[in-house]
């Protein structure tokens, strides 16, 4: 029977020998498919519509996200305790912009529009 400690450690070590370069491109790429899939539930949008909002989500949630990650670093907290405060932060800076930029949108539809 394999030793679980030995098999764990293993793929930490083979995990921490990956390029941070590739392991930035995969979040990067995880990330933009999830905005995107998000972008695509919305119905009677342009592709240019779609890009731009995919782009602010995904610019806003990563600079929250690097924001928060580079916070608790520099707090001395512990890495995984870092990583979670900056998904949860993704998210919600994501969200946040999302709402605050449909918001702005409406108010402009409605100012456009004669009543």
């Amino acid at each position: 029977m394999p030793d679980t400690q030995q098999t764990v450690s293993a793929a930490v070590k083979t995990v921490a020998d990956l390029p941070l370069w590739l392991i930035i491109i995969l979040a990067m790429a995880s990330g933009l498919s999830g905005e995107m899939l998000r972008a695509s539930a919305l119905v009677n949008m342009t592709w240019k519509q779609i890009a731009c909002r995919i782009f602010m989500r995904f610019g806003a949630a990563t600079l929250v996200g690097i924001g928060a990650f580079m916070l608790g670093m520099s707090l001395d907290w512990h890495i995984y305790f870092s990583a979670a405060i900056c998904i949860f932060a993704a998210i919600l800076g994501g969200d946040v912009t999302s709402s605050l930029i449909e918001r702005f949108a409406n108010r402009k539809i409605d100012q456009v529009t004669p009543e």
